[in-house]
């Protein structure tokens, strides 16, 4: 495989053995580093989300308008089932909103905290969970897919939102709460 080709790969959607099999292509490593690792599929107790997550709006790209914004998550996570319960403050007061997802499964309806409707489905894909939703806005759609993955050692929950066309895209950094 060309090289070209291994560096615009994104290594959170391989497998070990690939990952290893393009370190070794390019020449940066000895094949110690791939002795007994095996691509078993994704493994979801390595996906830690439980527990309580706090938006470090510094790290955000692009940043929050409004500096002094809090957002909060409390997450229960087992291998079919998602509870969220986020805690939001823009200064005007605080919203909450509690949402349970079905992993791999039926698609979840709600008001979010903004007052519009969301179509909401999750799935597991690799070391991630995969967001796919519909906003539903003064009679527009507006579909966007959010991405979940554990960053820095799993203290840092980074949410990368998107539209389909890749035309707007934002980067929420999340860190673990004690």
């Amino acid at each position: 495989m060309p090289s070209s080709i291994l560096i615009n790969l994104k290594p959170a959607l391989l497998g070990p053995c690939v990952i290893c099999i393009g370190i070794l292509a390019l020449g940066c490593a000895s094949p110690g580093l791939c002795i007994d690792q095996q691509d078993a599929g994704p493994n979801p107790a390595s996906l830690n989300l439980s527990g309580t997550w706090q938006q470090n709006n510094e790290r955000c790209i692009p940043p929050p308008r409004n500096k002094t914004s809090v957002y909060k998550m409390t997450v229960e996570a087992s291998d079919k089932a998602l509870r969220v319960r986020v805690i939001a403050n823009n200064g005007h007061g605080e919203r909450k909103l509690d949402l349970t997802y079905e992993i791999g499964g039926k698609e979840l309806v709600y008001t979010g905290i903004d007052g519009d409707e969301y179509h909401s489905k999750v799935h597991r894909e690799g070391d991630s969970l995969v967001f796919t939703t519909v906003e539903h806005e003064r009679g527009r759609l507006i579909p966007s897919e959010e991405t979940w993955t554990l960053i820095d050692s799993g203290k840092s929950l980074q949410r990368v939102k998107a539209s389909p066309d890749e035309e707007s895209k934002r980067v929420y950094v999340l860190e673990r709460l004690p």
